[in-house]
């Protein structure tokens, strides 16, 4: 198995839930909108099959001959309306809600010394989250009911892969690391698991089965609290 597949996707985000606001309304089959772009700025796509927190988004990269500055500025002017700006480390953020969508751009402004710019474009679909919102809420209860009892979940994405979904769930409790362990052992076996591999410390867990795998990592926080991020891919099921 690639560990890199399972890899936890990068921390924008984790930096994305502070711009992704609650929607008012849902509508079927809608399409995602599309930024008109100056010519100077080519873009690529990444994943239009993902969900973060039942939050529908669609994630492209951005790049450019621009300065960061120039690109900030043509950027701000293709949103248009209301946008909102923000600093996020060395991460130019600007924001603009528009037609039950919310697109956020991150512009890495540590590119100047290797020529031109880059940025990250996330449209999330808000409506759509708004009106699935009691299937996210019936999958996350189903996730919660196999984790052990008094874990908080931090975290839950999803996303396509072919005829399989991806999920990563990130949680904490105050289990022991071989608590953790023996409870996502029995987890991973209702979902047609077993344990393939552990680590010589035992906080990474890797679990196989016919067409479905895991990777579980354990860490401890700072307030003694264990800190669980596990990845699953799995057949698409309804409620997988």
């Amino acid at each position: 198995m690639s560990i890199d597949r399972l890899a936890p996707p990068g921390r924008w985000l984790c930096a994305l839930g502070v711009y992704v606001l609650l929607a008012a309304s849902a509508n079927a089959e809608r399409r995602w909108p599309e930024l008109a772009l100056p010519a100077a700025v080519s873009r690529s796509p990444i994943t239009d099959g993902l969900e973060l927190n039942g939050v529908p988004l669609r994630v492209q990269s951005l790049r450019s001959a621009l300065s960061a500055p120039a690109l900030a500025a043509a950027l701000r002017a293709s949103l248009g309306g209301a946008v909102v700006e923000s600093r996020l480390g060395r991460q130019r953020v600007l924001g603009h809600a528009h037609g039950g969508f919310y697109t956020t751009v991150q512009i890495d402004e540590g590119e100047a010394a290797s020529g031109g710019s880059r940025a990250l474009l996330v449209t999330a679909d808000l409506a759509r989250a708004a009106g699935q919102r009691e299937h996210q809420q019936a999958l996350v209860r189903r996730w919660l009911q196999r984790l052990p009892a008094g874990s908080q979940l931090l975290s839950h994405t999803r996303a396509r892969d072919g005829d399989r979904w991806s999920n990563q769930l990130v949680y904490r409790n105050g289990l022991s690391q071989a608590l953790n362990a023996r409870a996502l052992g029995t987890a991973m076996k209702d979902l047609g698991m077993a344990l393939r591999h552990t680590a010589e410390t035992g906080r990474v867990l890797l679990f196989e089965g016919p067409g479905r795998e895991a990777l579980a990592v354990i860490g401890r926080l700072p307030d003694g609290r264990a800190s669980v991020v596990l990845t699953t891919v799995t057949p698409r099921e309804p409620l997988p």
